[in-house]
């Protein structure tokens, strides 16, 4: 659980198949979660969960870098919650798992 204003959990992920692209797999996570993108560029894509029992929200943020190198986000929508009962973890580790499966070379040739 973490503890900030408003409370976050970053994580750093590298996409090691060279031939795929990150941007494009990292679109197809987030809608695959049903989150919505509400900014996207060539360097970031942002977007916010749905309101739910344990939160108000959270925003996401994938940046990224040079390599294959993601840096992915999720604090919470509402700036003075200091508190995220592990939401932001799990929202990370959702995207992180839906990417890694969508990279896997199984689920590339059902697509």
């Amino acid at each position: 659980m973490a503890f900030g204003f408003p409370a976050f959990h970053t994580e750093r992920y590298t996409l090691w198949e060279a031939h795929l692209d990150a941007h494009e797999l990292a679109v197809e996570a987030i809608l695959a979660l049903r989150w919505t993108i509400t900014d996207e560029s060539d360097d970031t894509i942002r977007a916010s969960t749905g309101i739910s029992l344990w939160s108000w929200g959270e925003r996401v943020t994938v940046r990224f870098r040079t390599g294959k190198t993601l840096i992915i986000t999720s604090r919470c929508a509402i700036p003075t919650q200091c508190f995220d009962w592990g939401k932001n973890r799990s929202n990370v580790n959702a995207f992180l798992n839906r990417l890694e499966k969508l990279s896997s070379p199984a689920d590339r040739d059902l697509r």
